[in-house]
């Protein structure tokens, strides 16, 4: 097979404005319990670099800043329709050392101390930050080239021209200002053309264990994401691990999923193998 040859300058996939994308792909594949070979959906990781300006715009040369975001999901593989659900849990690890420019605002934002990142490794004259560290659980970016607002789940799932129809967005960082050659700004997305956020509830493919004493009785542990504080146990799939059973018991424990609309359901259900 020939090895074609591209040049990054020519890279179009609908986004202005990228000068680096990484796109890693990859899947669980695992041995079912009869020697079968079950393979999952593909999982896309994706990392993009891009100047948040327009071509012949100024770059900005306020004071130096370095802004820091990790977003916090909970991914959940559904056996029943080989799909990942997503839940948005609508918090971030957020930092902010510096002056953030006008297309970055926070929500609760929060004086740490002051802080500094500083180094001549370029050359003595480079410049540095020394600043107030902030910290925030929410932000809003406004600017170029994919705007987005952290504390509204729907505009953390966002297109990626050609590469992605859907995907999820995991961190995001700026760096601009004095000091910096241009603003840049980088975005981390894990993708899947099927993955889902959750509505109504599922089954965790990889939490469920069954286990029987010495008369043959099942014991069924599993774990459900559900959008609703009650859970009709009587919906969940009786066919698992290709046994179906007759369940005459049932009980579950339910904890909320922090910071997001979810729970999580810890069940345990009784039953005979039939």
């Amino acid at each position: 097979m020939g090895c074609g040859c591209s040049i990054v300058g020519n890279l179009d996939i609908g986004i202005d404005g990228i000068f680096s994308i990484n796109v890693s792909t990859n899947s669980k594949i695992s041995k079912g319990a009869e020697g079968d070979i079950l393979e999952g959906p593909k999982e896309r990781t994706i990392s993009i670099s891009a100047y948040p300006f327009r071509p012949g715009e100024s770059n900005r040369t306020g004071c130096p800043t370095k802004i820091n975001s990790q977003f916090k999901w909970t991914k959940i593989y559904s056996c029943e329709d080989d799909i990942y659900y997503y839940v948005y849990q609508n918090i971030g690890n957020i930092s902010s050392l510096g002056d953030p420019p006008d297309t970055i605002t926070f929500d609760h934002l929060v004086d740490q101390g002051v802080g500094y990142n500083a180094s001549a490794t370029t050359g003595p004259y480079t410049f540095y930050i020394g600043d107030q560290v902030s910290s925030a659980f929410s932000m809003k970016y406004d600017g170029l080239p994919l705007a987005f607002n952290s504390a509204n789940a729907d505009e953390m799932v966002v297109s990626l021209g050609t590469i992605a129809t859907r995907a999820f967005l995991m961190s995001f960082s700026y760096n601009g200002g004095a000091g910096a050659n241009y603003e840049t700004v980088n975005y981390r997305f894990e993708a899947n053309e099927e993955a889902q956020m959750l509505d109504g509830q599922v089954v965790q493919c990889d939490s469920i264990n069954i286990s029987y004493d010495v008369h043959g009785v099942a014991t069924v542990n599993m774990i459900v994401y559900s959008d609703s504080s009650t859970l009709n146990v009587d919906s969940l799939p009786k066919l698992i691990g290709r046994v179906n059973f007759n369940i005459f018991g049932a009980t579950a424990t339910m904890e909320p999923v922090p910071f997001s609309d979810y729970y999580k359901y810890s069940v345990t259900m009784v039953g005979i193998g039939v």
